[in-house]
């Protein structure tokens, strides 16, 4: 009876450290229940078979789901490239989609309609006042051409920057994520969960910048992105950034100094890149045409004109010889400058002051559907460039709450396996706290009953 006694005391015993720990795991659960990327830990029982005496076994390990952990970090993947673009775009179109007539659209009407009031008055006083105005708004479609183009290749170069800092960011998390994979992969999983979660949240976060995938095996929780395993085990890819020789834009590039920009496809990085190399240098682009072209037609006319003094061949504007740049570049010629006597308003030197043909051709330039396969005048045709940046920017904040909703989603299918909900710990609490109550009153009952028994035997 002596030993059954004493058996039962180890019972109870055990028991109580059981239902301790048990609440000890409630207790780190809901100190940690606002922690970003914690697991909520489960504490499991089990008969302890592997002893004579039996008693209860407790372990601790943490909730956990593989397919919704793979499902979030899949739509946060998304949901960072949507919400990287539409950053970045409804930024652009704030700077160029004026609409409170400031805008190159505006700039360009005013210079047409200068060159219309000159045409109806060539030779009256008012008219050198008029030419004043002219030059005026001729500098003033170069500035606005201008602080269209910086406004983008400021966009342009803070993309690049960006580029840098997230590589700089992808780097730290993979020496970080092939650290976390070597400690467990040392020091085995039992007891690790704070290191486990870390192991998850880095890898998610990894395929997050990179677009990249996560994948796990027996050697750890990796990242495939660039095209190789960025992350496999303990050991992380070389990959850096090199400014491209063309550009002067970074290049993203593998251990043989090979660019694989064209390998990322998603996630912040994959959007930074999308915009800087083809987005925006599209608006560029497109920029400079319309100043070329603007700047070709006008001074192509004025050329064939002449001014008060009988001379023709000068330029209005000044540019490059090519489109490449030509927004930036733009401004009032030399010919010009300062000179309101240099606007050539006349066809005909001999019919001076009093002929405006040369005045009316410009007008009718401005008039001429030469954009759009023939849809679109000048002003118009920036109108419609910037109706364009308008509806991706509308298109990718659409996308970007889609993206959010479903991120979501997915985040709350996982936290409802492994997330911490307040009421069911108390719930536990109190059944751990009742359960160690009796396991320590069996313990008092049977301490009491040996007692006896030891006075009995005296």
């Amino acid at each position: 009876m002596t030993q059954t006694l004493f058996s039962s005391l180890s019972i109870s015993a055990n028991a109580m450290g059981a239902y301790q720990r048990g609440i000890q795991v409630v207790s780190q659960n809901i100190a940690n229940a606002q922690t970003p990327g914690y697991s909520r830990r489960v504490l499991h029982l089990s008969d302890r078979a592997d002893l004579p005496i039996g008693g209860v076994d407790a372990t601790v390990d943490r909730a956990s789901d593989h397919f919704f952990y793979q499902q979030s970090v899949q739509q946060q993947t998304l949901n960072s490239y949507a919400s990287t673009k539409n950053r970045y775009l409804s930024n652009l179109d704030g700077l160029l989609g004026r609409l409170d007539g400031s805008g190159i659209d505006a700039r360009i009407n005013d210079l047409f309609k200068s060159f219309s009031q000159l045409a109806n008055n060539p030779s009256s006083a008012t008219g050198t006042s008029i030419r004043a105005q002219v030059l005026q708004n001729i500098e003033s479609v170069a500035a606005a051409f201008n602080k269209g183009a910086q406004d983008i290749q400021n966009t342009i170069q803070d993309l690049n920057n960006n580029v840098a800092d997230l590589m700089n960011q992808i780097k730290t998390l993979s020496s970080q994520l092939a650290e976390a994979n070597q400690l467990v992969l040392s020091n085995g999983r039992d007891g690790q969960e704070y290191l486990l979660d870390k192991r998850d949240m880095l890898a998610k976060e990894l395929a997050s910048l990179t677009g990249g995938s996560v994948l796990e095996n027996n050697m750890g929780v990796n990242v495939y992105a660039f095209g190789c395993m960025l992350v496999d085990g303990s050991q992380q890819a070389d990959i850096s950034t090199k400014a491209n020789i063309n550009t002067g834009l970074l290049d993203i590039v593998n251990y043989q100094g090979q660019p694989v920009n064209h390998l990322v496809n998603g996630g912040k990085l994959g959007a930074v890149l999308d915009l800087r190399d083809n987005v925006v240098l599209g608006f560029q682009n497109k920029l400079d045409d319309m100043a070329y072209e603007l700047t070709t037609r006008i001074n192509t006319a004025h050329r064939a004109g002449y001014d008060l003094n009988g001379q023709n061949n000068r330029d209005l504007f000044s540019t490059t010889a090519t489109s490449k740049g030509a927004a930036i570049a733009l401004k009032i010629s030399s010919d010009v400058k300062s000179k309101p006597d240099r606007i050539a308003a006349a066809l005909d030197k001999t019919m001076l002051p009093g002929d405006n043909r040369n005045a009316l051709a410009i007008v009718q330039l401005g008039q001429q559907k030469l954009f759009s396969s023939g849809r679109t005048t000048f002003a118009e045709e920036y109108v419609y460039f910037t109706n364009q940046i308008s509806n991706q920017a509308q298109k990718a904040e659409l996308d970007a709450q889609s993206a959010q909703n479903r991120h979501d989603m997915a985040q709350e299918k996982l936290e409802s396996v492994t997330g911490v909900s307040i009421d069911e710990e108390m719930t536990n609490l109190v059944s751990f706290q009742q359960a160690y109550q009796a396991s320590a009153k069996v313990m008092s009952v049977v301490s009491s009953m040996s007692e006896s028994l030891i006075d009995m035997m005296r």
